[in-house]
């Protein structure tokens, strides 16, 4: 009886690990394909993402920039503190930006006085952001989740002060303004080149403050707005959506080979697999889109229902990005308005037809006005309107 019982004992042991074999085996195969599966939009496979992240060090240039934004209370190196000072920039720019009318209103008192003290240390900001070599902080993804990452509230900081800056200029038709929010442009062209999703969405926050400050603003000086039309912010976003998915890929899978995790291996593997093929799939699907009307919650919901209830990990780890790609989308209407705009303030008949498939421009009665509504990527969000009061050749007026 007991051999019998002996007997049953190995073999059961025999089929569990021939299961788990068999189990690994095909986890591994999936792991394999998942690296190899062509990304859209010319991103290659998720196995050559790493190639394309080159590391990169903190550079003489933005090594000048956090002295120079060090006496206007701005620090780059750790942690900015929260200042009621650039909380004041930040509520200006965004009350002014929200605005559908070239009227730019009063600042705060505050915020005058702070341009008044320190006229001469934003001046040599602002130049050296317009004149210096490329700005390049520390980049490094062989760390992994321990990638160093620059200080991306303190270069926020440094957008709202310009900003606001050239919106108290346009106040008074100077056209100094125009170089103040290039500034800006070039501050966040110094995110453009980095992998991590966190750096492309403060570069987009920053590439949308400056499309919809740059309408009401003097329009000399301002060629450079060419070179804002022509930048692909989705397939920007997209790569680094892909950047997040090769980090679960590469390093969380690299977890599963302790040996405190062998007997979970084939499944946890087997997720991540699952997991990366999902998100290649919906980059496939945002890459594919024409139409700009985008539900971000109802695209988040149905991505997250179509998850297996096996894939315990997906469920976790998978990103609510509806509200991104919603963005992303807005903001290709955001930057025609304001392309419009300054067409109408010189004279010249708007481009009534839309990079968006399902929308397009009119202007009637004064009013700039897009056919269609967008959704902004969540309801507390700010965003420029795409309903704009224009007067034919009006002129600048202050509020």
């Amino acid at each position: 009886m007991m051999r019998i019982f002996g007997l049953l004992v190995v073999n059961v042991l025999a089929v569990i690990v021939a299961v788990w074999v068999i189990g690994d085996l095909v986890a591994t195969r999936a792991m394999r394909r998942a690296g190899d599966e062509i990304w859209p939009a010319g991103l290659g496979t998720l196995a050559s993402a790493e190639a394309r992240a080159r590391p990169q060090k903190t550079n003489d240039a933005a090594r000048r920039l956090v002295a120079l934004s060090a006496p206007l209370g701005i620090t780059l190196k750790t942690g900015a503190p929260k200042d009621p000072v650039m909380a004041a920039f930040a509520e200006y720019v965004k009350a002014e930006y929200v605005r559908a009318e070239p009227a730019i209103g009063e600042p705060p008192a505050g915020i005058l006085s702070f341009f008044s003290a320190h006229e001469t240390e934003i001046d040599a900001l602002r130049d050296h952001l317009l004149r210096a070599e490329p700005i390049t902080w520390d980049l490094d993804v062989s760390k992994g989740f321990d990638a160093p990452i620059p200080n991306l509230l303190g270069q926020m900081q440094v957008s709202w002060l310009l900003s606001a800056r050239a919106l108290v200029r346009a106040r008074g038709d100077d056209v100094r303004a125009g170089d103040d929010l290039h500034a800006v442009w070039r501050l966040r062209h110094s995110l453009e080149s980095r992998s991590e999703l966190i750096s492309q969405l403060i570069a987009l926050a920053m590439a949308r403050t400056v499309n919809a400050v740059a309408w009401k603003l003097p329009a000399a000086n301002m060629d450079w707005l060419e070179e804002t039309r022509k930048v692909d912010h989705r397939r920007l976003l997209l790569g680094a959506y892909q950047f997040d998915t090769w980090m679960i890929w590469r390093y969380v899978e690299g977890s599963t080979m302790g040996a405190s995790m062998t007997t979970v291996r084939p499944y946890f593997r087997r997720s991540i697999a699952d997991t990366t093929h999902r998100q290649r799939l919906v980059a496939e699907e945002v890459a594919a889109m024409t139409a700009c009307r985008f539900d971000g919650a109802a695209f988040s919901k149905r991505m997250t229902e179509s998850i297996p209830e096996w894939n315990i990990f997906a469920q976790i780890a998978m990103p609510n990005f509806g509200a991104v790609w919603q963005r992303a989308f807005r903001t290709l209407a955001e930057r025609e308005a304001t392309m419009n705009a300054m067409r109408i303030a010189q004279g010249q008949p708007i481009v009534a037809q839309s990079v968006c498939s399902d929308g397009a421009w009119r202007y009637e009665n004064d009013r700039l006005s897009f056919s269609i509504d967008l959704p902004q990527g969540n309801e507390s969000e700010r965003a420029m309107p795409l309903s704009l009061a224009i007067p034919a050749r009006g002129t600048r007026r202050s509020i």
